[in-house]
Formats: C-alpha cells, structure tokens, sequence
C-alpha cells in the first residue's frame, strides 16, 4: 500500500480515537447525574421542571451538533410555559437550566472555534494540493495534520465533511506526487537506456573513426542528445557519466594524435613542395630546355604529386608557384620547338618544291625523248640503208636507257616525297 495512504489513515484512526475517548467520557458523565437523579421521584410541576433541566444537561454533556441549540431553545420556551415553584426550588432548578445551556453553548462555542480552525485548514491543504514542490509540501500538510489533531472537534455532523475536505485535498496532492515520481521514474528509465545506447554508439565510432571531421561530428551530436536525456536518477547518473567521459576522452586523445600526424605530414608537404619549387625555378631560370631538363620537369612533378597536402589554407598558393615556374620553362621549351618546327618545315616545303619540279622537269624529259625515239623510227621505217638503221637503232637505244634511268629517278623522287609526308 502506498506509504501516503498509510500515513493518512493512521492520522484519521488517531483523530477518530481521540473523538471516541472523549464521547465516552462525557457519557459516563451523563449517566452519573442521570443516575443521582434517578434515585428521588418527584411528581407534578417540579418533576415536569427537573425532567427540563435533565433533558437540558444530557443535550449539553451529549448532543454535539449544531441542532442541539434548537433543543436547547425548546426546552427553556417548556420551562417558561410552566407556572414558577417556591422561590427556592425554582432558584435552583433554574440555576441548574441555566448552567447546562451555557455549557452547551461554551462547548458549542469550542467546537465552532475547531470548525473555523479546521475550515482554515482545508483552505490551506486545498491551495497545497497544486502545489509542485513536493518535499516541502509534504512537510507542510504534516504540520496541518498535527495542526488537526490540536484543533478539536467540531461536532459529529461537521467533523466528517471537514475531515473529507481535508483528507480530499490531502489526497489530491500525495496523487500528484504519486504520479510525478512515477512518471520521474519512468523518465529516469528511458533515460538509462537512452544514455546506454549512446554509450554504445559512442564505443562503436571510438572503434572504427572512418573519417575523424565526421566522427567529430556525430560523437558532438551524440553528447548533444546526452544533454537532452536528462537524468537517469543518482543511482545511475555517475556511473553512466563515467563511461561516456571515458570514451569521449579516448577519443579526443586518438583524434588529437591522428590531427597532430596530419599537421606533420602537412608541414612536410609543405617544405617539400617549397623546395620543389625552388628546383624547378632554377631549372626554368637556367635556359637550359634540353631533354634532360625536361625529364628533370618531369620527375619534380612525380614528386610534387607524391608529397600530399600542404593544408587547404596554403596548397593552391604553393600550386600557383610552382605552375607559374613550370609553365615557364614549357611554354620556352614550347615556343623553341615551335620555332624549330617551323624552320623545318620550311626547308621540308622547299626540298618537296625542289623534288617536284625535278619531278616534273623528268617527266618532261621522258616525253622529250619519246618524241624524239617516235621520229627516229619513222625515219627509219621506210629506210634499206643499213648503216643508218644500225645508227638510228644506237639513238632510240640509248634514248631508251635515258628513259629507263629518269623513270627510275622519278620513282625514288616519289618515294622520298611520300616517305617525307608520312614524317610530317
């Protein structure tokens, strides 16, 4: 059973133990005069005056509610109705009427006082019953219960509906509290595992970076999401902190190492790619575009791919150094080929022009001896003369054998021009 529940019906066994010790006391008090009373009988008007003023003291001594001042009321307009006795019994009958209507309102009195104290009480228990802070409010509603106990009855009737409005907002504020500790301990478990998780994951990047930038990134969010799991009570929050902090030491240490690495490695880069620099400005300074200067170009590059990163803050300034250097020296030795092609090319042009119009002036050739070899047979075709036909026969020969020797001459002009066009 809950531990305000318990607390709650022990104060009102107290207070309804209290009533009934008192109730008893006050009955046994009743039933001494009612006894001593009892023991003399007395008829006619003085019994009818002493009946009043007995009813008139068992209402004082028992009746506990408000409606006893209605009986009281009732029983002093019967005395006054009744004729007055000798001087001396209605003195003290009257006497006696009298006193217990001022006991009655005296205790009367003393249980509308308890009634204005305990309706003071339930207002207050009633502006506690919102209240949000607990531990304070708990001790302050104890007070009013002790406050309770002290304050007396206020009568039967009014007793329980005041005890009711009391216990009732009593009752609203221990449920409140219930709840709030219960929710508080379900927040507390979900953050446990919350917490657990991240612990997990956190281990899990510890483990395997990948890329430290990113890994940096998602352990950030990680602790971001820490933050927001609030609190998985104190029996946990320490040892639960002490991993994660574990873990997020260990990998800053892990990471610094990694960037302190990458922060030597980039400050060699950068020593390298200065002195490269430097190498192939004095190459490019030193007129020298031979071969061997270029494969010397050639290798710097190799060497400058080879050396990683300077840092993005100084490798595109370290790159435009090094091109201007190395642009200069290829552009000269561009401009030197250039130069070299075109003055080859030149003479290429003027030896083809030559091939061919030696070409040309051969074929000429031929067909001047083939004109010529075409008239020394017709001028031999109708001729007996042998001598001259032998003669003759000597000039187309030899004319012939020209033929054969500039058809050769052509034929290697020609394999030259063709050799000479597949090299340009």
């Amino acid at each position: 059973m809950d531990q305000d529940v318990l607390q709650m019906l022990a104060d009102k066994t107290a207070w309804e133990s209290t009533e009934m010790e008192e109730a008893k006391e006050e009955d046994k008090a009743a039933d001494s005069v009612q006894a001593s009373e009892d023991t003399g009988e007395d008829g006619g008007l003085a019994g009818k005056k002493r009946d009043i003023v007995r009813r008139a003291e068992n209402t004082a001594r028992k009746n506990k509610t408000q409606e006893g001042r209605t009986v009281m009321e009732e029983l002093l307009k019967e005395w006054q109705e009744l004729p007055a006795l000798d001087d001396e019994a209605e003195t003290e009958l009257r006497g006696k009427l009298e006193k217990a209507r001022d006991d009655y309102n005296e205790r009367q009195a003393l249980r509308d006082a308890g009634a204005a104290a305990k309706q003071e009480l339930v207002e207050k228990a009633k502006e506690l019953s919102g209240s949000e802070e607990f531990k304070q409010t708990a001790q302050e509603l104890k007070a009013l219960m002790d406050s309770w106990k002290m304050a007396g009855s206020a009568g039967p009737d009014r007793d329980e509906i005041l005890w009711k409005q009391f216990n009732d907002a009593r009752q609203v504020f221990y449920d409140r509290r219930k709840a709030f500790f219960e929710e508080m301990d379900s927040k507390r478990a979900s953050s446990r595992t919350l917490k657990s998780e991240i612990i997990q994951e956190a281990s899990a990047i510890l483990e395997n970076p990948g890329n430290w930038k990113q890994a940096g990134e998602r352990m950030n969010a990680l602790f971001d999401r820490w933050k927001a799991a609030g609190s998985a009570g104190r029996d946990y929050d320490e040892d639960l902190w002490q991993q994660y902090t574990k873990i997020r030491s260990e990998f800053k240490t892990r990471r610094q190492a990694f960037f302190n690495e990458m922060d030597a490695k980039r400050q060699e880069a950068m020593k390298i790619k200065t002195r490269l620099i430097e190498e192939a400005g004095a190459i490019a300074g030193g007129g020298d575009i031979s071969a061997a200067a270029a494969q010397q170009m050639k290798e710097l590059d190799a060497q400058w791919k080879q050396a990683g990163s300077a840092g993005k803050e100084h490798d595109e300034d370290l790159w435009q150094q090094y091109r201007a250097v190395t642009d200069s020296f290829w552009n000269t030795r561009r401009a030197v080929s250039e130069q070299k092609h075109s003055e080859w090319q030149a003479k290429q042009d003027d030896w083809k022009q030559r091939m061919n119009t030696a070409l040309s002036r051969k074929q000429k050739q031929i067909s001047d001896l083939q004109e010529q070899i075409h008239k020394l047979k017709e001028r031999t075709g109708g001729s007996f003369d042998i001598d001259k036909i032998e003669r003759f026969t000597g000039y187309i020969n030899e004319k012939e054998e020209a033929i054969r020797g500039l058809k050769r001459d052509i034929q290697d002009i020609r394999t030259k021009l063709e050799s000479a066009g597949a090299r340009s």
